[in-house]
Order: C-alpha cells, then structure tokens, then sequence
C-alpha cells in the first residue's frame, strides 16, 4: 500500500496540473472529455450573449416605436399629463405614473408573499405536503398572466368595490398616498367604481357628435338607431360587466334633444 501511495504522490509533483486520479484515466477519454466542457462552456456562454441581445433588440424596438411621438411632441410627451385628442396634445405621464403606482403595489404584495412561501415550504410546511404544495404553487407559473388579469377584472374588481367607499373616505386624505384614493372611480383604474353620486357612468356610447341639419335623412336615421340600440343592449352589457350604466335621465335628455335639433333639409324631425 505504501509503494502505491508513494508512486501517486510523484505523479502529482511530477505535473501540478493533473491530478493523481487523471493519471489513471485513458488519453482518449479526457480529450472527449475536455472537447465536452469545451462544448458545453462555448452554448452556455451563446446562450448568455443572446440573452443578453434579445435584451438589447427589445430596447431597440421600444425606442424605434417611440420616436414618431417624440418627434411630434418633443422630450416634454414623458412629463406631460395632458391628453387632449380635440387639440391633439398627448402625454405619457398618467400611463407611467399608473404603471410605475400598480407595479410597486404589485411587489409590495408579492415580495412578502412569495418570502413566506418559501420559508414556509423549506422550515416549517411537513414533510408530505412539501411536494404536492411546492408543485401547485409552481403551477401558478404556467397560467398565462392575462388569465389572472381576466379574473380580476370579473371577480376582484366587483368585490373590491364594496371596500372602495371606505378606503375614499379613510385613506384619501393622506398625503401623497392619498392621491391613489381620491378622483372619480374608472372602473378599472386603481381603485374600481361602485354606485353612488361618485359613480362613473359607462355605456355602449357616452356622447353623440352629429350634424343638426342632415342632407341625407336615412342614413342619419340609421345612426340613430344604432345608438337607440347602444343605450338599450349596452346599458345591459354594461350592466353584466359591473359598470355603471347611463342614467335614465340623461337618456331621456340625449334622446329629446334627437328630436328637437337634428332635422333634414325641409326642418322636419328625423327622429
């Protein structure tokens, strides 16, 4: 045993580089060997540089896309809060802003969620409802994100609603984080709409824009009717959706000034 051991140390002072155990292995086996690590080292460090590209064609791709805006509406479209289609003056602000405002909620959520997760399932979940409970939770990974967002929309928003009047009332003279609380609710904004006097009315149409003396009476009649038919059956989708619908009394008042201002050529009514 000693003359073994002895002859292993002299190979390794031999050659520093090579282990004693090498010495034992065939030529031939470590060069496939090391043309392997070769091989596996060149795809992963591929693999790293194209991520890496990908990212950068993405950012390329977002600026390419942003520069007829910028061009049009110069640096001050990012700091800008106005969107006024009528005059064609649009900023980007409340989209970052209201993007930046859910993503850091959604971490503020998520971080500690996801930490107790862990902790729960590596020190002090059992032994036996570790796996099923980690490979359900992982499962959550491979549901499409616009599924969770649909569900929100459906069943979240309608019941966070009942819990919007008092978050207004509590929450919405704090400042600063106040002003996610304050304003008319949009429904599917930050906070969600709930009836009420604060109630934001939605329908299958919101405005009418149409000329008083029209020069082609039945086609304007048909008009008219489609928005007969948005304030009937979208009232009841919106109603489906959770959405406040248009009050009656604005109807009537929409539907009377049909009558009373749009008219043909001969001044008769065309409604």
């Amino acid at each position: 045993m000693s003359s073994v051991a002895d002859t292993m140390d002299a190979l390794s002072r031999s050659d520093p580089g090579i282990s004693p155990v090498s010495k034992t292995i065939p030529d031939a086996n470590l060069r496939t060997q090391h043309r392997l690590d070769f091989l596996f080292r060149l795809a992963t460090r591929s693999f790293a540089f194209l991520v890496l590209l990908l990212l950068a064609g993405i950012i390329v791709s977002l600026v390419a896309g942003s520069l007829p805006a910028l061009r049009a509406f110069g640096p001050g479209f990012l700091t800008s809060a106005q969107w006024n289609p009528v005059t064609e003056q649009f900023g980007a602000l409340v989209p970052i802003a209201g993007t930046l405002v859910t993503s850091f909620i959604a971490l503020l959520i998520g971080i500690p969620v996801s930490f107790g997760i862990a902790l729960f399932l590596t020190e002090l979940s059992p032994i036996w409802m570790r796996r099923p409970l980690g490979t359900a939770i992982e499962l959550l990974a491979a549901i499409p994100s616009i599924i969770y967002g649909m569900w929100g929309l459906f069943v979240f928003a309608p019941a966070f609603a009942q819990l919007q009047p008092w978050l207004t009332a509590t929450l919405g003279a704090i400042p600063l984080a106040g002003m996610l609380f304050q304003g008319p609710p949009m429904g599917i904004g930050v906070l969600t709409a709930e009836p009420g006097k604060n109630s934001w009315a939605i329908t299958g149409a919101t405005f009418i824009l149409m000329h008083k003396m029209q020069t082609d009476p039945a086609k304007a009649k048909e008009v008219l009717k489609f928005f007969e038919w948005a304030y009937n059956d979208g009232d009841a989708m919106a109603l489906e959706l959770d959405y406040i619908p248009m009050p009656d009394d604005v109807v009537a008042l929409v539907q009377s000034a049909w009558k009373s201002q749009i008219k043909d050529s001969s001044g008769k009514s065309i409604w």
